[in-house]
Formats: structure tokens, C-alpha cells, sequence
């Protein structure tokens, strides 16, 4: 890495074109189908709203992304703005690069508490091992 983590900066998208969200989504390895825009129009059916996140370095190279979901809570949006906020299969970023995850990880907390989220989930498609780990066919991949 050629670059400062102070130099990832954060994209937020509100609806951006499919092909321009895949591709970007297409560039880091172990994407998830759950992270598309073709996932978030679905999501949409049933109240979900859509925004979308790219991390690029200096050199404009797409880091990590996550589409993040959000919905608000009827009763508790009454009294002040809130939302729950799903981040399904994702953030989607190369996790063997330890400070890279920490920063996505640290610029979603500030975006969901930004957006009054009473929560976060995360759920990103990390493999660790496949079968038991008890096992004789255990392998930690």
C-alpha cells in the first residue's frame, strides 16, 4: 500500500447508476449478490432505503464498498429521527488488510450515528474455515 489511510475517502451515493454500483462492487474480491443495486431495488419494495458507499484511495481505485440499508421506526420517529441500518453481506472490502477494515468499519459507525441509527448491523461474507473445526476435514482457508 502506497498510500496513507488518511487518504481513503468515502463516497456517498443516493442512487447511483447499476452498472457504475456493480462494477465498483465487482472490483474488490468476495462480493456478495446481497451488496447489488438490483438487491437494494428489492429492499426498497418492502421500506428499505438504499445509500451507497465507496472507498477509493488517492489514486481513485476502489477500496471497499457497502450498500447500506435503512429504515426508519415508526413509533420511535415520532418522538425523534431514527433508523436501524443493515449492512446485508457487506462491507465488502479485503479483510487480510487489517487498518483498511478498521477504517470502513470506524467511517460506518460515523455515518450511522450521523444519520441517527439506534443500530448497525454488519454482516460481511467472511469464510474462516470450512466444515467443523473438530473435524478431521477442517481447513482453515
Amino acid at each position: 500500500m502506497g498510500w496513507n489511510l488518511d487518504d481513503l475517502r468515502l463516497e456517498i451515493l443516493s442512487s447511483p447508476d447499476d452498472e457504475l454500483w456493480n462494477n465498483s462492487l465487482s472490483s474488490i474480491p468476495n462480493t456478495h449478490i446481497l451488496q447489488t443495486s438490483q438487491w437494494a431495488k428489492v429492499k426498497s419494495r418492502v421500506g428499505w432505503k438504499a445509500n451507497y458507499l465507496i472507498w477509493k484511495n488517492p489514486e481513485g481505485t476502489v477500496q471497499a464498498v457497502a450498500l447500506v440499508l435503512s429504515k426508519e421506526i415508526p413509533v420511535i420517529s415520532r418522538i425523534f429521527h431514527s433508523c436501524i441500518m443493515y449492512v446485508p453481506r457487506g462491507p465488502v472490502v479485503d479483510w487480510t488488510d487489517h487498518s483498511v477494515g478498521e477504517k470502513i468499519l470506524d467511517d460506518l459507525i460515523v455515518y450511522a450515528r450521523k444519520n441517527h441509527a439506534i443500530f448497525l448491523k454488519i454482516d460481511p461474507d467472511i469464510t474462516i474455515g470450512l466444515n467443523l473445526p473438530e473435524s478431521n476435514d477442517y481447513k482453515k482457508v
